[in-house]
């Protein structure tokens, strides 16, 4: 069950990374679908304008990250305690992400008829539960 959950998330964040280095590449692809926005303006939360280059590659640099620090604790490769410590703290980012900011981001967001937020109902939320699902089984099975 465990190798399901190891599985499933390495790859789904794997992807999530890929995606973000399209965008960091000038790609805008469901670009209208992932930036937070406002209900009477829509325009993107974070600081009225949309992510660079830089910033999307920071993105991906982390969920490549976060796959590899799977798959080297999976494997019990190198130091599982500084793994797992960092694994633990991808627990808690993914929990703040699941509950958001209170405003446009989150099971408590304010902003709830815009595109994004139907779209962090349906797919980013369920995403970061399965994440953090799977993260908490990697962590206590192989303990």
């Amino acid at each position: 069950m465990s190798f399901v959950f190891f599985w499933l998330s390495v790859v789904l964040l794997i992807s999530i990374g890929l995606l973000h280095v399209y965008w960091a590449f000038g790609g805008n692809l469901f670009g209208e679908y992932v930036l937070p926005e406002y209900k009477y303006n829509l325009k993107p939360h974070f600081f009225n304008q949309t992510p660079g280059s830089f910033m999307c590659s920071l993105v991906a640099t982390a969920f490549f990250i976060l796959a590899f620090l799977e798959i080297i604790y999976h494997y019990q490769i190198g130091n599982q305690k500084f793994v797992s410590i960092l694994l633990t703290l991808a627990c808690f980012v993914f929990t703040a992400r699941i509950i958001g900011e209170f405003n446009c981001l989150g099971l408590f967001k304010r902003e709830k008829d815009t595109t994004f937020a139907k779209m962090d109902n349906m797919i980013y939320i369920p995403i970061c539960v399965y994440l953090l699902i799977s993260l908490i089984v990697q962590l206590t099975i192989l303990k």
